[in-house]
């Protein structure tokens, strides 16, 4: 699977929303085997984030293309996960973009809560390197290669 990229006719963008600079190297190391780097968005700081989420449910915006699939993170500060997902998930515009928890937290409450707001799946984050670097690749080939969206 290393040497296989995502190809689609039309292109799709990738958002990811994490705080943690080395959690971010790891999505871009592991996505660069499978995945055009120019089509992924990352976000460090939660408030840009929902920026360019806000942009996009703008009918007056150019904010550009609408997310085909969205990674986000939950313990951020200024604005947690639960908040992006929150807007996403309530916006007609936005609503049906698969979005994926990915988080260290293990708390049934906060995987409940995520459900309840309309994410599409919860994965936690694991520990070593490696596994979370297959982890990522598992996600996106099954979010970007098997799945067909809405949007």
């Amino acid at each position: 699977m290393d040497d296989m990229r995502i190809t689609r006719p039309e292109e799709k963008i990738i958002v990811i929303v994490d705080d943690d600079p080395s959690d971010l190297e790891l999505f871009m190391e592991a996505l660069s085997v499978i995945y055009n780097k120019n089509l992924i968005k990352v976000f460090n700081d939660s408030q840009m984030a929902a920026k360019y989420f806000d942009e996009i449910i703008d009918v007056h915006s150019s904010a550009g293309k609408i997310p085909s699939f969205v990674l986000l993170d939950i313990n951020m500060p200024k604005i947690d996960g639960f908040e992006i997902l929150k807007k996403i998930k309530s916006s007609p515009k936005l609503k049906l973009i698969p979005v994926v928890m990915f988080s260290t937290s293990i708390r049934k409450l906060d995987v409940e809560k995520c459900y309840n707001l309309g994410a599409n799946a919860y994965v936690t984050k694991p520990l070593q390197f490696a596994e979370f670097k297959e982890r990522i690749k598992k996600i996106f080939s099954f979010w970007m290669e098997c799945n067909e969206t809405a949007v």
